[in-house]
This record gives C-alpha cells, structure tokens and sequence, in this order.
C-alpha cells in the first residue's frame, strides 16, 4: 500500500498534540495552615481577615489566595488541589479596609501528592515602615554657601526608643530622577508609631551649626516622607 504523504501542517498539529500530553503532568496534595498573631489579638491590632498565598519563583500558585478570618487560627484551614512541590507559604493580616498590616513567611514548603503538609503554626509580625528624609536651611542657601558638609539625623520613637543612632549623611541630597524619590530613605522601622527626628548640621570640622526638629507617623509597609529645615543654633535651636 502506497503511503499518502503528510502536509506539513499535519506534522504541526501533531507536534502541539504531543505538548499538550506532556504539560503539567504533577500530582496534586493539600496544606493545612494555622497562624498566630504576634503580640496583640485580632481585634485589638485591626485585623479582620487573613489571606493566605502560595509563592513558586515569586508567583501565586492560589488565584485567587485563600482568605478566612482572623481569629482561626489555631483551627486553621485547608487547601486542596495544589500541584506538587516547593513553595514559599506567605501568610498576610489584613485590615477591614484591605490594607496588608502583619506577615509571616515559611520558605521551602513541600507538597507531596496525595499527603496532606502541615507546616508549624505560621507567627504573623507586624510589617515594618520606611521614612524618606529630606531637608534644607530656613534661610534658604544650599549646603556650601551655609558652611555644611554633613547632616546628623536620630530617630527616636514615641516610646523613647531611639531606632536610628546618631548617622551621617552627604549635605547635598541626591535628587530625584524619573519614578526615583530624591532624599535618603531609611527601612526596617516600627510601625504605628510617631517618630522624633533631630537633625543637626555640621560643618568641616563636625561642628554642629544648625539644628532642625520634624515628626512622621509611620505605617505598615509603608514609606512616610518628611522635610526638615534646620536653623542656626541658638535658643531655638540647641546643638551638641
């Protein structure tokens, strides 16, 4: 029997028949999570649901997360039908108004087909906030003609807490550029707190010449942002 021959396009049916076979081919398991809230309850840290993701290589697995309210966590809940492997468990404490306030994350947590994983109690901490400093002279000259080399900033917080020691920073601020924020930006700092900030300028020789005072609330996950403006010393304005 004579054989028919077969259109190139047949063979590219063919091919992608044979990709579909052999896609995702990976058993599915289950998760059970459980989490805790550090430090204050549910009600009394704003917190209303909890949305649970499953990160593989920075993406969601869970579209969309699973959310259940706050205060089961020690009853937990399951999720079905996961594909198998390795993944980064992130648990969030959101607001009634959807803000992302506390967080907790196991890395490397392992799906096995047809088992069901449970992974300790996940410890949910409140976020940490950021500040964007900024500041400039009351008598509006620059850095140069005010005899400034360097600006001293020190944070302290509203429970006397000093959460950035005396630090130096360049006088002369880097200046925003295209979506990049101009001013020094400092991370990893309490949240739902009101912070001091003194701010001393000092010239060649590390003199304090003028002394600038200014407040920021800080939020969860957020960035405050804030400008000082320093004045030469005197009774308004005490230096070291």
């Amino acid at each position: 029997m004579r054989r028919l021959p077969v259109p190139p396009l047949t063979f590219v049916m063919l091919l992608t028949l044979v990709a579909a076979g052999c896609g995702d081919s990976r058993g599915v398991g289950s998760l059970k999570v459980a989490w805790l809230l550090g430090g204050p309850g549910c009600e009394e840290a704003g917190i209303t649901t909890i949305r649970v993701r499953l990160l593989e290589d920075g993406s969601d697995v869970l579209d969309p997360p699973t959310t259940a309210e706050c205060g089961q966590g020690f009853a937990g809940l399951a999720i079905d039908a996961i594909p198998s492997g390795k993944y980064t468990l992130l648990v969030e404490g959101r607001t009634a108004e959807g803000r992302t306030e506390f967080e907790g994350r196991i890395e490397d947590v392992r799906i096995r087909e047809n088992e069901i994983t449970q992974p300790p109690p996940v410890v949910l901490l409140l976020k940490t906030a950021s500040l964007r400093l900024r500041w400039g002279f009351r008598n509006g000259l620059l850095c140069g003609s005010n005899g400034v080399l360097s600006i001293q900033a020190t944070l302290i917080d509203d429970l006397g807490n000093e959460v950035l020691a005396p630090t130096l920073f360049p006088c002369e601020l880097p200046l925003a550029s295209g979506d990049i924020e101009g001013g020094v930006l400092v991370t990893n700092l309490p949240a739902r707190r009101t912070l001091a900030i003194l701010m001393y300028a000092l010239n060649i020789k590390g003199v304090a010449v003028q002394f600038g005072y200014g407040e920021a609330d800080t939020a969860p996950g957020e960035t405050a942002s804030v400008s000082v403006l320093l004045d030469k010393c005197g009774v308004d304005a005490p230096c070291l």
